[in-house]
């Protein structure tokens, strides 16, 4: 059988996950004592390479673990240390898979297991998109007749993605300046960077990301006081994107690979110098439209067809996410009466459910934060500890969705913020990310139109008279009766839109006489 008609195109197949264990010991130098208790942890996952074979994908990286701690001094001190990941997915089938986030840790622990020694273990996780080619094919003898099918066609709306390249950029800058200082006695005891987009434009042949990026560090100078500070830096970074089309719907990534800190001494003090290297890249999301063939047959000869339902998603919209989760604690509850200051705190975010609603997507989990408090007594002592905080959380982004709709989300936590008043400290983060709806489709498609041996012979110059019922359309009629839909609405003198609406047939209702010369 000759095929006749080929429709090739790209879906968004699967949304998969890899996961790999990364484990390490760590023993600090010999020029640094021993810990007495460990304040803060942190642990965040790099991506390295990235292999793609015919059925799998294979990931490697580094996983990035940052301890601070208290030594046997009563000092506040830190360390950093790495273990490697690898990571393998099998796709099935020759496909084209994007990695759409960076991959992430969905948990991990840090013991202190000796006088110098940590020990320590994360579950690394990397989410893939899947992008498939497809095809819908339809044949059969009638498309080898002498006439052509009279065909009816439906164009889907079939949910798929594209990526940008990935660019890399540096970045340094002076966080602080210290008059007066000595740069021996100053050190960044830790240090974060964070981007936060404002949102992507399309260009011609590439995308623009805006935002910020937010240095921070936490700095010790002598023996003052730890404090911490911040810089935000405007980005607008441009990032080579060829299939981009003005349909899409963009979602930003931005993936921190590197980050150090150096203290340098000038003429009047020191200065502490942040340096950051961030990979960019840019997902595209839209509805790529699909002409499929719904129905067929000759005007000469019966046919027989075969169907098949195909089924597919289809993207309903794709918003971005900027909320503020906050919650009241007392003092008592984050570090005792004593409590001065919360000198530093990272949040996270876990998303426990999301489900859509009529007109919006409602999404659950739990924000954690931890890092370190600053303690006063009664001698006016400074003193220095642990703070861990968690508090459930519930959302709702408004978006184009209802109860049958999916949804899907890439979110991320930032700015901690704590605002100590009398007994009580009101405990925030912003909720950042990007949520995604789709619905799932079903449409029967035609795969086969066989034409029957004898052909149909109609009596000239007859006139039949027909009441369609209230499903029927100008195609079904016309079908039925081996002419053409417009021919039809020529001889009743129907405009020529009557039966077919943005691709999709629409019916003629019940009572209404049609002649079928």
């Amino acid at each position: 059988m000759e095929i006749k008609n080929e429709t090739k195109f790209k879906k968004l197949s699967s949304t998969a996950e890899a996961s790999a264990d990364s484990s390490v010991d760590y023993v600090l130098p010999d020029y640094l004592g021993d810990v007495k208790r460990i304040l803060f942890t942190e642990c965040e996952a790099r991506a390295a390479s990235h292999f793609s074979s015919e059925d799998r994908e294979e990931l490697s990286g580094i996983v990035v673990y940052n301890v601070v701690y208290l030594d046997a001094e009563n000092k506040i001190s830190s360390a950093s240390f790495t273990s490697d990941y690898d990571t393998e997915i099998k796709t099935h089938q020759p496909s084209s898979v994007q990695c759409v986030g960076s991959p992430r840790v969905n948990a991990y622990n840090v013991r202190l297991v000796g006088p110098r020694k940590f020990s320590a273990k994360a579950a690394v996780v990397t989410s893939l998109r899947v992008v498939s080619e497809d095809l819908i094919a339809t044949g059969g003898s009638a498309y080898e007749c002498d006439d052509e099918p009279i065909t009816a066609t439906r164009v889907l709306k079939i949910h798929s993605s594209s990526a940008s390249e990935r660019v890399e950029r540096e970045y340094a800058e002076v966080l602080e300046r210290l008059e007066g200082s000595i740069a021996d006695e100053v050190a960044v005891v830790y240090s974060s960077a964070d981007i936060v987009f404002d949102g992507v434009t399309a260009g011609d042949g590439e995308a623009t990301v805006k935002g910020n990026l937010i240095l921070s560090a936490v700095i010790s100078d002598a023996d003052a006081p730890i404090y911490i500070v911040e810089k935000r830096i405007p980005i607008e970074e441009r990032v080579p994107f060829a299939d981009i089309d003005a349909e899409m719907t963009f979602i930003p990534e931005g993936t921190v690979v590197s980050l150090t800190s150096q203290v340098n001494a000038d003429d009047t003090g020191a200065e502490v110098v942040l340096s950051a290297v961030v990979e960019y890249a840019v997902i595209g999301e839209y509805n790529e439209h699909v002409s499929v063939t719904a129905d067929a047959y000759l005007k000469t000869r019966p046919t027989e067809n075969t169907y098949s339902d195909y089924h597919y998603s289809e993207l309903s919209g794709s918003v971005s996410v900027s909320e503020i989760v906050a919650s009241v604690v007392t003092r008592e509850e984050l570090l005792g009466e004593g409590l001065r200051e919360i000198v530093y705190a990272r949040p996270t975010v876990k998303i426990e459910s999301m489900c859509a609603e009529d007109g919006r997507a409602r999404i659950k989990g739990e924000m954690k934060l931890a890092g370190v408090g600053s303690i006063s007594d009664e001698q006016g002592e400074i003193s220095y500890s642990a703070v861990k905080y968690s508090s459930p959380f519930e959302v709702y982004v408004k978006c184009p969705c209802d109860e049958s709709s999916s949804v899907s989300c890439s979110l991320y936590a930032s700015g901690a913020s704590f605002m100590i008043d009398g007994d009580s400290v009101r405990v925030s983060a912003n909720l950042l990310g990007n949520v995604s709806v789709s619905k799932m489709g079903c449409e029967r498609v035609l795969v086969c139109c066989d034409a029957a041996e004898q052909e149909y012979v109609q009596s000239s110059g007859t006139i039949t008279v027909y009441y369609p019922d209230s499903d029927e359309t100008l195609f079904s009629v016309a079908k039925k009766f081996h002419t053409t839909p417009e021919k039809i609405a020529k001889d009743n003198s129907l405009t020529e839109t009557v039966g077919v609406v943005s691709g999709m047939e629409q019916t003629l209702g019940s009572g209404k006489r049609i002649l079928i010369y």
